[in-house]
């Protein structure tokens, strides 16, 4: 599926918007660009830009030819600000029917996601963040929960995953305080994987894209689902998911193919 055709099938996907280009998706090869499009508000998702996201993400699992998708904000100031707080007198809390960024909760993507942090991510975009895989950022990135100041809480993910990615009192002094992290403290932490020149941060996004998608789609996923499975259960139920993942692709043509080429070279 082209750029364009990905454009339209986000268009259908809110009926009745006025929406505009507020995401918007380039293509290159097999990965998917994801931009979000909303500058004028720090990018900050309104119902109708999630709307999109989760279209777009849902067209992107199925489509064969995309292998991996990197996702990242317009302008210098932010990758996303979160949920658009100016749409709750419109009713927005009560329309909301999708995930924020249409990644965080309701769709299990696949394929491996790469957040191109450009600016800051609070809220939800926070959250964006923390439901893909691998993370660039620039430096002067931050990354907050400031949802308890305004009698809320990180209700796209952020309780669930932050723990997973912090120490626990580093994330709890986030999600009860409202801390801002710093780029380098998040690199720190593990946060994200490296930090990289605004001018930059692109071009390793496709490069780290462009390398992943080289590989079998088939253990690519596997490996996704693996990791993704051994969030809280056992060791030995985990270690069990990832054995019947590996024997499958052991025995896949994929696997085959794959190793005889590397011993040809």
């Amino acid at each position: 599926m082209s750029a364009a055709m990905y454009e339209e099938a986000l268009d259908r996907s809110v009926t009745g918007s006025d929406s505009g280009d507020t995401v918007c998706v380039e293509r290159r090869g097999a990965v998917a660009l994801l931009r979000f499009n909303r500058p004028e508000r720090l990018n900050a998702l309104d119902l109708d830009t999630s709307r999109r996201c989760r279209a777009f993400f849902r067209a992107a699992a199925d489509d064969d030819e995309i292998r991996v998708v990197v996702v990242t904000g317009t302008g210098e100031r932010a990758f996303c600000a979160g949920f658009d707080v100016k749409t709750v007198p419109e009713g927005a809390f009560e329309r909301w029917d999708v995930s924020v960024g249409g990644l965080t909760k309701d769709i299990h993507f696949p394929k491996p996601v790469i957040a191109a942090v450009n600016g800051l991510a609070f809220g939800g975009g926070f959250e964006v963040m923390l439901a893909c895989d691998l993370r660039l950022a620039v430096p002067s990135a931050r990354f907050a929960f400031p949802e308890v100041r305004l009698g809320l809480m990180a209700g796209g993910g952020g309780t669930v995953r932050l723990p997973d990615n912090l120490p626990w009192a580093i994330a709890a002094e986030m999600l009860l305080r409202g801390r801002v992290l710093e780029a380098d403290e998040a690199l720190r932490f593990g946060l994200v994987n490296a930090i990289v020149p605004p001018e930059e941060l692109l071009d390793a996004a496709w490069g780290w894209a462009d390398e992943i998608a080289a590989f079998s789609p088939p253990a690519l996923h596997a490996t996704k689902e693996s990791m993704r499975r051994a969030h809280g259960i056992s060791i030995d139920d985990a270690l069990q998911f990832e054995e019947g993942f590996s024997r499958l692709l052991q025995m896949s043509d994929d696997a085959r193919r794959t190793v005889e080429a590397f011993l040809a070279r």
